[in-house]
């Protein structure tokens, strides 16, 4: 006996859509926080070359406008994760 509401896909017919949509948006969940966690520790390395006494000024102030970039998207998928809610 097929259920009505099973996925006809290999290995979702034994899942209820929203449990299937609930394990899609948890997969997301966990692909923007390691994006995150990559995002931070990349921004934590620019931050040792920045310190570097070897670089010229050009390649620290291209370093330093790069590390602003990562900056703000980190606070964006910190905003995606992490939602202000305000009650």
């Amino acid at each position: 006996m097929v259920q009505t509401w099973a996925k006809k896909s290999p290995g979702k017919e034994f899942l209820a859509p929203n449990v299937w949509l609930l394990l899609e948006t948890m997969n997301e969940d966990l692909i923007l926080i390691k994006r995150l966690e990559s995002l931070r520790a990349e921004h934590r390395e620019l931050d040792d070359v920045i310190k570097q006494d070897t670089l010229d000024e050009f390649s620290r102030k291209r370093y330093q406008k790069l590390k602003l970039s990562m900056r703000d998207e980190i606070i964006k998928l910190e905003h995606e994760i992490y939602p202000d809610i305000t009650a």
